[in-house]
């Protein structure tokens, strides 16, 4: 939010210029202010101002009829987001909402708030995990044999190789008969 006369030499995408709280036209009375504001806004200029005070100026005529000259309530689509999908020429899917004054514009921003809001907390708490009471969870049993113990799982396929360990763990290797024990 900054004044028009500090706008000199800066552009931006949208203007929004207020109006609404002046009684008399002052300041603005200089047409070079007034065509500061018109001239930097790249993609929207939004006018909010009591027009009956304005249009009257002689300073403000050729700038006023251009204004004027468009729609004088703001026609908004709630419904659709930037970047928008449909053609510049198209119109828009749903039925435009009108705001005629300040107080219907306020009342939009709030509940257009409000509910974006509402929307983005259920979508994040639809996407949170559910959590139990400690001591409440009931154990699901493994689909697949699992060990007690890390070494426990044999490392080969072969069936050779398990009848090999097996024979070796129980004593029949052939092997074990011409072990000479140690004190005899």
């Amino acid at each position: 939010v900054t004044t028009v006369d500090k706008y000199q030499g800066q552009q931006n995408d949208y203007i929004l210029l207020s109006l609404v709280r002046t009684k008399a036209v002052g300041h603005l009375r200089d047409v070079r202010r007034l065509v500061v504001a018109m001239s930097r806004a790249r993609l929207g200029l939004y006018v909010f101002a009591r027009v009956s005070l304005f249009k009257n100026c002689f300073e403000l005529t050729p700038a006023f009829s251009q204004l004027m000259a468009r729609p004088l309530k703001l026609y908004t689509c709630p419904q659709e987001s930037y970047p928008t999908q449909r053609l510049k020429d198209s119109p828009p899917a749903g039925k435009p909402q009108i705001v005629d004054d300040m107080a219907q514009m306020a009342a939009f921003v709030y509940d257009f708030y409000i509910q974006k809001v509402h929307a983005m907390k259920s979508a994040f708490y639809s996407t949170q995990k559910v959590w139990q009471k400690p001591g409440s969870h009931k154990g699901v049993e493994p689909q697949r044999f699992v060990s007690h113990h890390p070494g426990a799982d044999a490392d080969t396929d072969s069936e050779e190789e398990q009848d090999r360990v097996k024979d070796e763990v129980e004593g029949d290797n052939p092997l074990n008969e011409n072990l000479v024990p140690a004190h005899s």
